[in-house]
């Protein structure tokens, strides 16, 4: 922009019409055809800092023309190209806006374009003229220029918004992938405190699943233990009643032994006493026994017949124990206890034994003897005489 711009500013309206006043433009106007347009919706000034403008407009013979616009402080600047006031007449231009993904139409401006007709009257005078070939030349080759620097400049504005795109892309792509990750570490920040909590509920719960078992396990010993007690006191009281039943039937039974058997050692000793009497007696008075058999206790000498008869000891003693004790009749037990003095003990023979020795030395016939006779099933005895 130079200071030979004649600097229009015009004000379109997103939602309402606006009274812009017509723009006019010579044709022989080169880089001074431009105007500034501010954008607002609803009296609200729209950020185009970030926006691709199009100028779009109708010719006056009804063909179109386009040409990009830039952002300049927050207005669209303009400058016509020259393909853009080519024409004499008035010109219905409308800028299309893309920002981001949005795309919106303004309403529709004019501008006029005049002839210039001082430079036609010299393009009249001088067309005869060699000079006016050259110049025409000159014109066409300068036209050329500025139609190649036009194509120029707007394909590197093209590269240069372009890569602004693709500035704003990377920047956006940047934007979302660092939003993707803080959304991710939130996340994963979630979830793992979810899992903590999941983690730290099931400690507990399991905790108080330990404690509780330890618990009942502890409450089980108890009762097994007192169960358990109570069983052993239980035996301990019967072992205790059944021990005390046994001591007191083995002392009742001692005692009846003990009675049983003072009753016998009072008896035998009755009987040895009336025996040792009667023994006293017989050694008193050497008792002259049933007919020729005498038995003189003081010189332990036994005469049958008048005839002295060789005798042991125990066939002495059981000689006199039957002759001191004239018509008794002694079991073979309890001759062999008073003579060997000790417990019978399957004794028969040997009391049999030394009877029939005595009867050999004694009797006349020992199959009918006179002295020591039979009482069968019972024992032995020496009868009294009539």
């Amino acid at each position: 922009m130079s200071n030979l711009d004649k600097k229009y500013n015009l004000r379109l309206d997103l939602q309402f019409r606006c009274n812009n006043s017509v723009m006019k433009f010579r044709q022989s106007d080169n880089k001074t055809s431009d105007f500034f347009i501010r954008i607002t919706c609803g009296n609200k000034l729209i950020n185009l800092d970030n926006a691709i403008v199009i100028l779009a407009v109708i010719k006056p013979n009804q063909t179109a023309q386009a040409q990009f616009l830039e952002v300049r402080e927050g207005k669209i600047y303009a400058d016509l190209n020259s393909n853009m006031k080519d024409q004499v007449g008035t010109y219905k231009a409308q800028a299309l806006l893309i920002l981001e993904d949005e795309r919106v139409s303004t309403d529709v401006i004019e501008y006029e374009v005049t002839e210039d007709n001082i430079l036609n009257q010299l393009d009249t005078t001088v067309q005869a003229t060699q000079e006016f070939t050259m110049l025409q030349q000159m014109l066409s080759r300068l036209s050329s220029i500025e139609l190649q620097e036009t194509i120029r400049q707007e394909g590197e504005n093209s590269r240069i918004e372009a890569e602004r795109q693709r500035e704003i892309a990377k920047q956006q792509l940047i934007a979302d992938v660092k939003k993707l990750i803080t959304d991710t570490n939130l996340k994963v920040e979630t979830n793992l405190s979810e899992q903590n909590k999941k983690v730290d509920s099931s400690l507990l719960e399991n905790s108080t699943q330990v404690t509780k078992l330890i618990s009942d396990t502890e409450t089980k010993m108890d009762n097994y233990k007192s169960e358990k007690d109570a069983a052993i006191n239980l035996d301990l009281q019967q072992y205790k009643e059944s021990t005390t039943r046994d001591i007191d039937n083995y002392k009742l039974e001692k005692d009846v032994e003990i009675d049983k058997d003072l009753t016998n050692y009072k008896t035998s000793i009755t009987k040895e006493i009336d025996d040792y009497k009667n023994l006293k007696n017989t050694e008193i008075n050497n008792y002259k026994v049933e007919k020729d058999l005498e038995i003189d206790t003081l010189l332990k000498k036994i005469t049958v017949r008048g005839e002295e008869i060789k005798a042991t000891a125990t066939e002495y003693k059981i000689l006199l124990l039957l002759a001191s004790n004239l018509g008794r009749v002694f079991s073979i037990k309890e001759i062999y206890e008073k003579v060997w003095e000790e417990p019978f003990y399957k004794s028969e023979n040997t009391v049999t034994v030394h009877i029939r020795r005595i009867r050999e030395k004694i009797e006349l016939n020992t199959k009918e003897p006179e002295y020591i006779k039979v009482v069968w099933g019972i024992g032995y005895k020496i009868e009294k005489e009539n």
